[in-house]
């Protein structure tokens, strides 16, 4: 009759369960700096891609860009690149109308956060004026203005710690910083400026931004977001947009010079 050999066992296998969660918790951590990292590095990528498909091959000359040109092939490879990030619910929309923060006002582009597919607030703003509009220093001020109120609207009614505002006039591009710092105190900072690459010859020096535009990027996502502390008592009323263009000077005196310089 034949019987059936046992077969040896293997040594047997300790596991501390404690001791996993911990190290899983810690590698969690690190993975998610470490995500970050690489999520910034990969939108620096998107913008030599974007801009190398958008870009012409020369510079036009004898030929002005108007706004919507200006916006489709120089500023959105850039722009979509730093703050358009759907990974982290975070998208960049190019838009001629009012939002929700912004009552009857009309920004040219919005950042926003998602949450459950639905906008939860706006975290910034973009004007754009084209090229030949640098002479007209009434309305690029006029510009600048409406991307304080705009993001001091936002900041009031959402609550959020603090918004980015960019400025294009032309080429160049400035990337502000507004904050609510003290009671009726909204601080705006120029965090960084640079020309956008007009042809794909001028691409390689505009990729020495690189680590700027990473602060950015940084910047976007860690200040940009809901305050948890109650800042009530510290805001304070904006301006009517009537009571704006009364204090605005209509007619401009012959040897004025512009407060800010676009080039």
């Amino acid at each position: 009759m034949l019987r059936a050999k046992k077969k040896k066992r293997g040594p047997g296998v300790e596991v501390n369960l404690d001791t996993l969660f911990v190290e899983a918790k810690a590698e969690s951590t690190l993975g998610a700096e470490g995500w970050n990292t690489l999520s910034v590095s990969y939108q620096c990528s998107n913008i030599t891609s974007n801009s190398l498909i958008k870009l012409p091959p020369q510079e036009r000359l004898g030929d002005d860009v108007g706004e919507a040109e200006l916006i489709g092939t120089y500023l959105d490879p850039i722009l979509s690149s730093i703050f358009h990030n759907p990974e982290n619910n975070r998208q960049l929309r190019w838009l001629n109308t009012g939002v929700q923060d912004t009552e009857s006002q009309r920004p040219d582009g919005n950042i926003f956060q998602l949450e459950q597919r639905r906008v939860q607030f706006s975290t910034g703003y973009v004007e754009v004026k084209p090229d030949k509009t640098c002479a007209q220093t009434r309305k690029i001020h006029e510009d600048t203005l409406q991307l304080v109120n705009f993001c001091k609207d936002t900041i009031d009614k959402q609550n959020v710690e603090s918004k980015i505002s960019v400025q294009v006039v032309g080429y160049y591009v400035s990337i502000y910083l507004i904050s609510l710092e003290a009671n009726g105190l909204y601080l705006i900072i120029e965090l960084f400026f640079f020309n956008v690459p007009k042809c794909i010859p001028e691409l390689p020096p505009f990729m020495m931004n690189l680590d700027q535009l990473k602060q950015i990027m940084l910047s976007h996502e860690t200040h940009c977001i809901l305050s948890n502390e109650n800042r009530t008592s510290r805001k304070r009323f904006s301006i009517q947009k009537v009571s704006l263009q009364e204090i605005i000077n209509v007619k401009k005196p012959r040897n004025l010079r512009p407060s800010l310089a676009f080039k």
